[in-house]
């Protein structure tokens, strides 16, 4: 781990602020409170569970694969309250036509099943319904 040489903030690799070795508030001349101790900020790197992508890759005459893509959100190191999309996690699964059972093909990374679950519910609507769709997503929030 890299750190900021004037307030200790962690500093994300291959940025601007790494190389300089100076977080982007220390490099404009701000910081986040003036109790120097609580400007240290932490990366936490979780899933967005509130908007999941779901899009068909294959259809076969039995069942349907459907890639679930997840973005992986972290702190915003310029700004305390946000946080950014830093990345995707990318899973497959298979929706059999017949039963409307729903495989894992290839598990997300980091999903605690949450992510998982939420697609699934957005599948089985589908199934039910006689419909399956290209694209959709399961958004709430």
């Amino acid at each position: 781990m890299i750190f900021c040489k004037k307030c200790g903030t962690e500093l994300l690799e291959g940025t601007q602020a790494q190389v300089q070795l100076t977080c982007i508030p220390c490099a404009n001349g701000a910081s986040l409170f003036n109790d120097s101790s609580r400007n240290y900020r932490e990366f936490n790197r979780r899933l967005d569970t509130q908007h999941i992508g779901i899009e068909k890759i294959r259809s076969e005459k039995l069942h349907i694969d459907y890639q679930i893509v997840a973005t992986i959100r972290d702190n915003d190191p310029r700004h305390r309250s946000r946080s950014i999309v830093v990345g995707t996690f990318i899973g497959v699964v298979r929706l059999y036509k017949e039963t409307g059972k729903i495989c894992v093909v290839y598990p997300i990374m980091l999903d605690n099943g949450q992510v998982l679950d939420r697609a699934k519910s957005v599948l089985i609507r589908a199934h039910q319904s006689g419909s399956y769709p290209d694209k959709t997503v399961y958004a709430s929030g």
